[in-house]
């Protein structure tokens, strides 16, 4: 009899969650939320994917269109920036070639944006050739600092980790960090397609030493970076401990 009173509990908490989950508001596909505690710091939001603007007195730095697969996706971007700022959207920055991340960015392109990214990131997609994702109009090797209306925005490239043009984009002054899908430090040898270099990612770790907050790329998954044993560089800097202040649209 006990038995069957459990089964029939079990049964009835499994409905009731169901049910609840079913009751629960559906995630809207865009969404756009001001980072708490900055002057002008965004999170775009399409789906699973994230990018950060920042909105500064002179004008807009953007990063990611996120409009793989969105034919629109691009456009309803910048529509989301003019609901918050009529300044003009000056930069668009791509934080490494793939197309979930980068495709859309024409509509930026249109709206009168520089499109900045790493010199590999040009060179993979100029192959590539989609004509909704126009080529950077200036690229760089190791490091960049754009700057504009008193914000600071440094891009660094911290050695071949997820693609080999991936960028990892630092606030400053706010101390939030913009990261698009790191792989983990020592995941795989060095000698494989895709590796991961601890000494060449030096900078990312101190780069995360350094700030106070996390914009994800991709929304709702835990971002995989933490340093390989042994490394000295922030060995007790482990990701785990932004994980209470990730950012994150609702």
């Amino acid at each position: 009899m006990k038995r069957i009173f459990l089964a029939a509990l079990a049964c009835g908490l499994v409905a009731a969650a169901s049910a609840a989950w079913s009751q629960a508001p559906a995630r809207p596909q865009i969404a756009t939320t001001k980072v708490d505690g900055t002057e002008g710091v965004y999170i775009f939001r399409n789906g699973n994917h994230q990018a950060m603007f920042v909105v500064t007195r002179d004008g807009v730095i953007a990063t990611d269109p996120v409009a793989y697969g969105r034919p629109t996706g691009g456009a309803t971007y910048v529509a989301e920036i003019r609901k918050v700022t009529d300044k003009p959207i000056e930069y668009l920055i791509y934080s490494h070639h793939h197309y979930d991340h980068v495709a859309g960015g024409q509509a930026f392109k249109d709206a009168g944006a520089k499109i900045v990214s790493h010199k590999r990131a040009k060179e993979r997609l100029a192959v590539l050739g989609d004509p909704a994702t126009p080529l950077p109009d200036e690229t760089f090797d190791q490091k960049r600092t754009i700057t504009l209306g008193g914000t600071a925005l440094e891009l660094t490239y911290v050695g071949l980790n997820h693609s080999d043009s991936s960028i990892v984009m630092r606030l400053p002054k706010e101390k939030i960090l913009f990261v698009v899908d790191f792989l983990p430090v020592g995941r795989r040898r060095l000698d494989e397609p895709g590796h991961v270099d601890s000494t060449r990612n030096a900078e990312l770790y101190r780069s995360i030493a350094d700030a106070d907050a996390l914009v994800r790329g991709t929304w709702g998954v835990e971002p995989l970076v933490q340093p390989a044993e042994g490394d000295v560089v922030v060995e007790k800097q482990r990701m785990s401990s932004f994980n209470s202040r990730t950012l994150d649209t609702k």
